[in-house]
């Protein structure tokens, strides 16, 4: 069971992360895009400004249960412990711990916000009304899978030396 659990985990948060990288290009497209028609024709594209911050939750969000779920994420380590000692082990239970503690507060937050976007019909200011509420529930969606990630590590314990095999095999 854990092994199935560990090997849908990966191909959830490799899926998530390709969404994301998506958003990434779609961002340097449109930035250069917009770029090139400023200087050429003098005629910026309208919008590009509200797609890139929208975009920017996107890259963001999706690729948080990857970072969770590979242990990517920075953070500060004041003591070198190895990953099988029992210090390891609690620090890998205080980090799942504190995941599941940030993510749950990052959902429970933002759900409300989703809730209120969706009935107004929230959208940008700018010169494009481009809906926002699809992005605040990938916000929502990606916090809350992040959430899972961060209990599943409490189960599944990610090989220290090489990530490398989370691309591979979920693909």
């Amino acid at each position: 069971m854990t092994e199935h659990l560990r090997k849908l985990s990966e191909r959830v948060s490799v899926a998530l992360l390709c969404l994301s990288s998506v958003a990434i290009v779609l961002i340097a497209l449109a930035g250069a895009a917009d770029s090139l028609g400023s200087s050429i024709f003098s005629t910026p594209i309208l919008g590009v400004f509200e797609l890139t911050e929208l975009l920017l939750v996107v890259i963001i969000f999706m690729a948080q249960p990857h970072v969770v779920l590979t242990g990517s994420h920075i953070q500060l380590e004041l003591f070198g412990f190895e990953p099988g000692s029992a210090a390891g082990r609690v620090r890998r239970f205080t980090t799942a711990l504190l995941g599941m503690l940030c993510y749950g507060v990052i959902v429970a937050a933002s759900w409300r916000g989703f809730t209120e976007a969706w009935h107004i019909r929230e959208a940008t200011a700018g010169v494009y009304a481009i809906p926002v509420y699809p992005v605040k529930l990938i916000l929502v969606i990606g916090a809350a899978l992040a959430f899972l990630m961060s209990l599943l590590s409490f189960f599944i314990v990610p090989d220290e030396k090489d990530q490398s095999h989370f691309i591979q095999e979920a693909i």
